[in-house]
């Protein structure tokens, strides 16, 4: 559900989440043509990753598409029949081709075998496209995909244990082991939480049926600039989100958008600028949330970010940490504006500000299972590859490479060793798996009691907000201090692993360009919290000792 706007919200079914065409990239895309050929393959085996290969196809035939060239249709015919194909319902763009998987394989270059999707679904399809023969380039113009996979719904696994509605407080907390913390009674008293949002309101009732449904303190965020009244389903979870989880915090709504005045010449960088000086001028050591998101390369100049990443190592000089939103694109956050309606391809592919500065710390996504009794069971990449969604992440071509930003699995996967990766870690991001939000805008009645469920990497930055205030109190209460910059803490863990292992390291899944892998990658980084085990890590750090 990151966002770079307010459009692109859909619902599908109980679940709202960001359509394809509007998500938090520098622009619009769905999968409506071809892709580029390197693109197209990476989200074609990000299906068959999940799937598992059953050996040569047994199917008695296969059936598929060739798009053919003016006239074309008697030549494809004449080289079919030599191979043992047939080639029926011929028209003039096109005709289906049709021949045993051993035949039709051998012919185009390719293995045509069976798969079992991890939903149950049983399908074949060749690994590879089609190339096109030398003796047909003059009649041919390409084959379609050669695959019966047609129930979508199927493909992936559905994650285990989530109630129907989606995860309460309670899930949460117990499934990223903060219930130590929270039985501790940590909750998060005389901490603030500032949250970050481009002009989407809240809607106070929402909260507070959220804080009656679960037994929570009642909230009112404080303010700055207007609320704009807009129900942004969006901020109502964001909000909820680390209220659940630190219920005592006091939680800051912040228009950033409001610091342009109405001001058409404010560029985005003065907009961050002026917020990030804003806020931490009034709220010194606070803990920073950015569920948003714009293209690097495309928004900006790097001059720009000399500043802003300036602007936020002084906050956190101050205590201050910040987690921001990786993307929901799977990667493709970078995709032009005028491309619209296109898919995107190579072109598309990048990463965003905030989360690629080098002292903010970029937040995956993840699919998670539970086990019956709520606790910790498993967890992948959080992706959609046939409707390009999914986690965020990739390499930044602005910034450099941290010094603290090493370990195993850093500067991998054709990664440029001069420059930042994102994200740093990860957390929850799939609305199958997603906690339980209710906003007025979950619905086209308005109803401020409406409920849904939330997702996107954007319910995984204030995830680990929250997750920090947590940590600040028990840190405080047990001789250390305040978190702030967390970056160099997080690599340092994970180069120097200590007893309690700190991180779920995410080695399933992919997003359209990276695959997860042991240690750091490029879709979720070095992992998921375990809140308890990575506070007494922390702790011990900053006591100069190892836990």
């Amino acid at each position: 559900m990151t966002r770079r706007t307010r459009r692109g919200l859909v619902a599908v079914g109980a679940v709202t989440v960001l359509a394809a065409s509007a998500a938090c990239g520098a622009g619009s895309h769905s999968a409506g043509r071809t892709a580029s050929g390197a693109v197209k393959q990476l989200t074609w085996a990000s299906v068959l990753h999940h799937s598992t290969d059953l050996g040569p196809s047994r199917a008695k035939s296969v059936d598929m598409l060739v798009a053919l060239r003016p006239g074309g249709a008697a030549a494809l015919r004449a080289w079919s029949a030599a191979r043992g194909l047939r080639v029926s319902d011929v028209t003039a763009s096109g005709a289906t081709l049709s021949g045993t998987p051993g035949a039709l394989g051998a012919a185009l270059g390719v293995a045509i075998r069976d798969w079992r999707s991890p939903g149950g679904a049983r399908f074949l399809a060749a690994r590879t496209d089609a190339s096109v023969p030398r003796e047909l380039a003059a009649s041919v113009s390409g084959f379609g995909r050669i695959s019966t996979l047609h129930e979508g719904g199927k493909l992936f696994t559905p994650p285990k244990g989530i109630p129907p509605k989606g995860l309460a407080p309670s899930d949460v907390i117990r499934a990223y082991n903060a219930l130590p913390l929270t039985q501790a009674g940590d909750t998060g008293a005389g901490q603030t939480v500032v949250i970050f949002e481009p002009g989407d309101g809240f809607n106070q009732q929402s909260l507070d049926d959220f804080d009656r449904m679960f037994n929570l303190p009642a909230l009112t965020p404080t303010l700055i600039g207007p609320d704009n009244k807009s129900d942004g389903v969006e901020t109502d979870m964001d909000i909820e989100t680390v209220h659940m989880l630190a219920p005592s915090a006091r939680i800051v709504y912040d228009d950033v958008m409001h610091y342009a005045g109405g001001n058409d010449q404010a560029t985005f960088a003065q907009v961050f600028h002026q917020a990030f000086q804003d806020v931490d001028k009034q709220f010194p050591g606070a803990v920073w949330s950015a569920s948003l998101g714009y293209c690097e390369y495309i928004y900006f100049e790097p001059a720009d970010f000399q500043v802003l990443d300036a602007d936020v190592a002084t906050a956190e000089s101050h205590g201050t940490t910040f987690f921001a939103s990786s993307g929901d694109t799977g990667g493709l956050d970078c995709t032009p504006p005028k491309s619209v309606g296109e898919f995107p391809g190579e072109q598309g592919k990048g990463v965003m500000f905030p989360s690629m500065l080098s002292n903010a710390t970029g937040v995956g996504g993840t699919t998670l299972s539970l086990t019956s009794t709520s606790d910790y069971a498993d967890e992948t990449v959080w992706t959609e590859a046939t409707m390009s969604q999914g986690t965020g992440g990739g390499v930044s071509q602005i910034i450099k490479r941290p010094s603290w930003q090493t370990g195993a699995g850093v500067g991998t996967q054709g990664a440029d060793p001069q420059f930042r990766e994102v994200p740093d870690i990860a957390a929850d991001a799939d609305p199958a798996s997603g906690t339980i939000v209710i906003s007025a805008g979950a619905d086209k009645s308005g109803d401020p009691s409406s409920e849904t469920s939330g997702g996107g990497t954007s319910l995984a930055a204030p995830m680990w907000a929250g997750f920090t205030v947590l940590m600040n109190a028990y840190l405080t209460q047990h001789g250390g201090k305040a978190i702030g910059f967390i970056n160099p803490l997080l690599y340092e863990l994970a180069n120097h692993p200590p007893r309690f292992p700190p991180f779920h390291d995410i080695t399933l899944g992919n997003n359209d360009f990276y695959v997860a892998a042991p240690g750091y990658d490029m879709v979720t980084g070095l992992g998921t919290p375990n809140v308890a085990y990575l506070t007494q890590d922390i702790l011990a750090l900053q006591k100069g000792g190892k836990s």
